[in-house]
């Protein structure tokens, strides 16, 4: 099945075709399944929405291989990516994404406030999540509602020494990520009794030393 070369190319070392859940814990098989079952129909819901315009990243440069592996299966290309679709039809990056989601917020009057950081999630006595508190630009805060849930989608901790030295080998100068990018999400979820996983995880490139000291 695409699951199991899901797992398979997310896992080589650990992968066995006979083993439950073929051969990974509960926490990473749980997350490729999300990914794997979910992000299909996510995609086609912000389409019918009117939200994302997708296409295939393969009209610019041709297919890639499905999962850059060896598989007899993977030698015909099945490209998987997607990228925005421009109003002239061609294909656009991370600006163009933000630029329809934006768009499709501000036609829905979803308040954007962006001068406000969550500092803590509130529970109820049953231990339910029912909103966050947040710190106003001029130090004041306020505590805001959830009716049905809180997603958080905070970047990084690029820019959070304590978390690099712990997780992050070393030595690392610098960083272009921005400069919010301070793991408040990883205090937050910990206090709420969320598992870690992956935090040495990062997408590295070369920066000129002279402007990561600065």
């Amino acid at each position: 099945s695409s699951l199991r070369r899901y797992a398979r190319a997310s896992y080589p070392h650990r992968f066995d075709p006979t083993a439950e859940r073929y051969g990974l814990n509960q926490i990473d098989y749980e997350l490729i399944a999300a990914v794997h079952d979910e992000t299909s129909t996510a995609v086609r819901k912000l389409g019918e929405m009117g939200a994302l315009a997708s296409q295939p990243a393969a009209i610019r440069s041709g297919p890639l291989p499905d999962f850059l592996n060896d598989e007899r299966n993977d030698v015909v290309p099945i490209d998987r990516r997607l990228r925005p679709k421009k109003r002239d039809g061609s294909l656009g990056s991370g600006d163009e994404l933000v630029r329809q989601i934006a768009a499709a917020v501000a036609a829905r009057a979803i308040p954007v406030r962006t001068s406000h950081r969550v500092t803590a999630v509130l529970t109820n006595s049953a231990g339910e999540v029912v909103g966050v508190e947040a710190e106003r630009a001029d130090g004041s805060h306020v505590r805001l509602r959830a009716r049905r849930a809180v997603l958080f989608a905070t970047g990084g901790y690029t820019h959070e020494r304590d978390l690099i030295e712990t997780f992050q080998p070393g030595p690392l100068y610098g960083a272009c990520a921005v400069p919010t990018n301070e793991g408040d999400f990883v205090y937050i979820a910990t206090a709420l009794g969320a598992r870690l996983g992956h935090m040495q995880s990062a997408w590295y490139a070369q920066v000129v030393l002279e402007q990561a000291l600065r």
